[in-house]
């Protein structure tokens, strides 16, 4: 398994950093994460401000400090508006695009599809514009999306998409960093193993959200 894999590693005393995953069991590497429960929080927030009480989320496995995340935060903007939570709604599937069709597919053909789509990555968010666009329907007027990720084309397609943008630069700096100064250590004070750096997702507001009616 991976998780034997990192510890030989460490047993080896090589030096780890895990950029935006954390492994159980593992306590003697530094992690940096972004708060993906925020990030998903705020994303369901607004929604919920826009006047949405069916929203729909496509998420990857929730075995993953993202997935994990990502779903809690979800729960958790529902949890304050006292919505309930249908299960209908949520989709656990990969973070890849073919799980992603599916997904979406169930999502906006049932009896009772939601008014708005959450999708946890950007591979699972370019399925659910596909699957929108082959049932010809319209992003923004029949049906409003988030994204996890702020990708290149999300604002070059119509609408312009709005995401929750990770500080990616942000991640890979700091990773090389803490590699760096892990590296160059002269003793295990000032290696400083075990540091949990936690950063902030934003949320960019475009055009693929609708204010709801009442």
């Amino acid at each position: 398994s991976m998780q034997k894999y990192w510890h030989e590693t460490l047993k080896l005393g090589m030096k780890l950093v895990f950029v935006d995953r954390e492994v159980p069991n593992i306590s003697n590497a530094d992690v940096i994460l972004v708060d993906n429960a925020k990030g998903a929080y705020n994303a369901i927030k607004y929604l919920i401000k826009l006047g949405h009480k069916r929203i729909g989320i496509i998420n990857g496995p929730t075995i993953t400090t993202t997935g994990a995340g990502r779903l809690k935060g979800y729960y958790q903007a529902l949890k304050e508006a006292y919505l309930p939570v249908d299960k209908d709604l949520i989709e656990i599937v990969t973070f890849k695009k073919d799980s992603g069709i599916a997904a979406a597919k169930r999502l906006l053909s049932s009896t009772n599809p939601p008014t708005a789509i959450f999708a946890a990555n950007n591979a699972l968010g370019e399925a659910v514009v596909s699957v929108i666009r082959n049932l010809n329907l319209e992003i923004q007027k029949d049906i409003s999306l988030i994204i996890f990720d702020d990708v290149p084309w999300t604002s070059l397609s119509y609408p312009r998409i709005t995401v929750v943008s990770q500080p990616t630069h942000s991640l890979g700096y700091l990773g090389l960093e803490i590699l760096d100064r892990q590296l160059k250590a002269s003793n295990e004070k000032e290696k400083r193993v075990n540091q949990k750096t936690i950063l902030l997702p934003k949320l960019i507001i475009r055009e693929s959200c609708a204010q709801l009616k009442n």
